[in-house]
């Protein structure tokens, strides 16, 4: 049995990430030239212990694993941690985990590897006794999502609050899963069309993932609309109960940016994924200064996680060299 085979019966067993299960991998990596695979770590009575899947591109004859479309997360699990015993970044079975997952990615000869790992994380300094470069990354997360709209909106700053308000008044209503990922897909490409810009990760993997995680309840879209059924605003988002609801597409039709509707569609996915079991809500990463503050004033703190790198041979001691 391979790694990958051992891998996929892991996931019967345990409570695996969501972009760390297999259906998600074989439709985020489906694209000619690219994959996925996985490292498993046993003990000596032959129980996985640890495990790390991966996505990679083979390019020039050279193996990349790199972070999949639409996957802000992946990670590396750990028996110990799922299990609830106390660990740090001292931990010699995460350690060990780490070293040997590091080996393993040498002897397959991955040539580049940049990975997000997720929220939970081991602590820089056991990766980087083991290899990996890391950089720290920021996220925002509303860690404990209140029980109901008004102590969501209570979250909020005053603008934000206002902006709801602002919706609520103009009776604009709310649909769940009326839109279908394709006309989502659709407006958002439309949208970032006026801005000049394109959507970097295809509409086939975009669709073929949605699809599935509404099948599996484990997703949907949202859309907040007027009278006559204009859409003003609609969002897809992901369901990783118990742990963390993610945003992972917005759009937000042009004509009517300010009239609150995108601050209404937050206050419902994030009651949304209170009712299916979800404790947190990752809004993601502020990519520049006025988004970083729209995130912070919906409830949500700044929250760390690990961009993991690295690089075999002269490249790899060079890059190693310069980060000093």
């Amino acid at each position: 049995m391979t790694q990958k085979e051992k891998y996929i019966e892991l996931s019967k067993q345990v409570k695996l990430p969501l972009a760390m299960q297999p259906w998600w991998l074989d439709i985020v990596s489906s694209e000619n030239g690219k994959g996925w695979d996985a490292i498993v770590v046993e003990d000596e009575k032959g129980d996985i212990i640890g495990a790390m899947p991966y996505h990679y591109v083979k390019k020039l004859g050279l193996i990349f694993a790199i972070q999949p479309h639409l996957t802000q997360h992946m990670g590396i699990w750990m028996r110990h941690i799922a299990e609830g015993k106390s660990v740090s970044e001292y931990d010699s079975v995460a350690c060990r985990i780490i070293r040997l997952i590091s080996e393993e990615i040498d002897n397959r000869k991955i040539f580049y590897m940049n990975m997000k790992l997720g929220i939970d994380s081991l602590g820089l300094q056991a990766l980087e006794w083991n290899g990996f470069l890391c950089r720290v990354r920021y996220t925002y997360i509303m860690k404990d999502i209140p029980n109901s709209e008004e102590e969501i909106i209570s979250t909020y700053r005053e603008n934000k609050r206002r902006l709801v308000k602002r919706a609520l008044q103009n009776n604009l209503s709310v649909g769940y899963n009326e839109v279908s990922p394709s006309e989502l897909y659709d407006l958002y490409q439309q949208q970032l069309h006026l801005k000049g810009e394109t959507i970097f990760y295809p509409k086939t993997i975009f669709c073929r993932l949605f699809d599935e995680a509404i099948k599996r309840n484990q997703g949907g879209i949202i859309s907040i609309q007027d009278q006559n059924r204009t859409i003003h605003s609609a969002g897809a988002y992901l369901l990783d109960a118990p742990y963390t609801c993610q945003e992972e597409c917005t759009y937000i039709n042009p004509k009517y940016k300010d009239d609150g509707s995108s601050t209404l569609l937050l206050v419902k996915m994030m009651m949304e994924a209170k009712r299916n079991g979800c404790t947190s809500f990752n809004k993601g990463g502020g990519i520049n200064e006025c988004m970083a503050m729209s995130y912070a004033g919906i409830g949500t703190a700044r929250v760390a996680y690990v961009q993991v790198i690295k690089v075999r041979g002269v490249v790899g001691w060079m890059i190693k060299r310069m980060t000093k």
